[in-house]
């Protein structure tokens, strides 16, 4: 028996480790191909800010803020170490690629945890060959390295307020300010920490006094997590306060019906990838039945909410949907929602998708399974299961084969092409022995980027 258990673990790490290569593939695949916008360049001078010595206390630029405020400083830090390494940007986006690859991997034991070894592989597969998360994964920029802390968000909350223990909950509200400190967007993300802490108020009522200490002493660390930056544009605010600063501050309130279109094209694998969507000019192939996914996945949430109330196990679906469905929702409320909103969301949706092929021992002995045997024996799920997972298997084949046809480029002078031009000319520079001059292509009042025109450097 242990024999026959440590081979199926064997397994299951060789299936694992297949599906992270052909992942890595994807998402190195003709790496210098796709275009280096400003967004990349304002991150990557970041990040070499911090190798030359400084200590920045927010981010090179403001991507969230209609505002001089700034955004976070936490990628600087991160890409700090592949361009420590080299300043070719081309290092700094397999670090990005390997950085994501680690969310798969956490989707992978996530979902395994709580449905089934079969369906945590097959969750790793959906996002090691997802379109937008492979896109997301290829070039540099603050929201795409939020996945792996957005996974641990979920899996300390799961840990600490569901299963009772102590160091997840302690590490649950700092795993959400790290997600925060790549992108500010993931702050939507609270309300899930509300639905854990009422459910273990409600359930493990002998714990409060120890639950309230826990999540006083969480809190006080994602603050001190969190400070910095807080602290960084308080002085930024305090220096360059306006009346039009109030204003653009203000345009976050109205409130609106949310539309979830963002949510849509991302989870279909269409819409924008990067900034400037209006420059992609090359044609993507067709990505094959992609567009049932948005569908498949509302289906697949009610499926395994439905199952998980039977069983009485309806926490882990709820608060896994509510990951990936409230922050877009809330942010589309304000009148304010990006494609890169979802993309650091997008492990929720294959979980939801993959959690409909969890087996019913895969749940553990719970007191709803003989009702939920009377109510849906095992063959009639087997009959749901069987055309699902074909379907599935279906759409994971064409996203493969999208990310083997599509061209990165879309039409756009590629960073390959930059870095050939920019050697050229200092080569040419040197040569002649004069200065170099770079011009930017951007009008002057558009530069987000302040200092990116010092990019090139001899």
């Amino acid at each position: 028996m242990k024999s026959n258990r440590s081979r199926a673990g064997l397994s299951e790490c060789l299936v694992l480790a297949c599906i992270l290569m052909l992942g890595l593939f994807f998402r190195v695949r003709r790496l210098g191909d796709d275009p280096f916008f400003q967004d990349q360049a304002a991150t990557s001078m970041g990040a070499l800010q911090v190798v030359e010595g400084s200590r920045p206390l927010v981010g090179p630029m403001s991507f969230s803020f209609r505002t001089t405020l700034r955004d976070p400083p936490l990628p600087s830090y991160l890409y700090a170490m592949p361009f420590a390494v080299s300043g070719d940007p081309r290092i700094a986006r397999i670090f990005t690629a390997l950085w994501n690859l680690f969310s798969i991997s956490l989707a992978c034991k996530f979902c395994r945890l709580y449905f089934g070894r079969n369906a945590g592989l097959f969750a790793s597969a959906l996002y090691a060959a997802h379109p937008t998360a492979v896109l997301a994964s290829r070039f540099i920029w603050n929201p795409n390295l939020a996945a792996p802390f957005v996974m641990l968000f979920l899996y300390t909350g799961l840990q600490g307020y569901y299963q009772s223990r102590r160091i997840p909950r302690m590490l649950h509200l700092p795993t959400l300010a790290l997600a925060i400190l790549c992108h500010p967007s993931h702050a939507l993300l609270l309300p899930v920490s509300l639905l854990f802490w009422s459910w273990a108020w409600w359930n493990h009522a002998a714990e409060r006094r120890a639950f309230i200490v826990q999540v006083g002493a969480s809190g006080a660390i994602a603050m001190l997590l969190l400070a910095p930056w807080l602290a960084g544009n308080l002085q930024i605010a305090a220096t360059t306060y306006s009346t039009e600063n109030m204003r653009t501050l203000g345009d976050w309130m109205p409130l609106q019906t949310p539309d979830l279109t963002v949510v849509n094209t991302a989870l279909a694998g269409e819409g924008c990838w990067r900034n400037n969507c209006p420059m992609l000019l090359g044609e993507r192939p067709p990505a094959f039945m992609t567009h049932f996914l948005p569908g498949i996945t509302l289906v697949a949430a009610a499926w395994t909410l439905f199952l998980g109330a039977l069983q009485r196990r309806v926490l882990p679906p709820l608060v896994i949907a509510a990951a990936f469905f409230l922050p877009p929702a809330i942010a589309s409320a304000t009148g304010r929602v990006f494609d890169h909103y979802v993309w650091p969301l997008i492990g929720n949706a294959v979980i939801i998708q993959a959690a409909v092929l969890s087996a019913e021992r895969d749940y553990g002995s719970t007191r709803g399974r003989q009702f939920m045997k009377s109510l849906m024996p095992n063959s009639t799920r087997r009959l749901i299961q069987f055309p699902y997972a074909l379907v599935m298997a279906l759409i994971l084949f064409g996203q493969a084969r999208f990310n083997f046809l599509y061209n990165p480029r879309e039409g756009l002078l590629s960073l390959n092409q930059n870095l050939a031009t920019v050697r050229y000319a200092l080569k040419t520079a040197r040569d002649a022995g004069t200065e170099l001059i770079l011009q930017d292509y951007q009008p002057p009042d558009e530069l987000r980027c302040i200092g990116c025109r010092g990019w090139a450097r001899p």
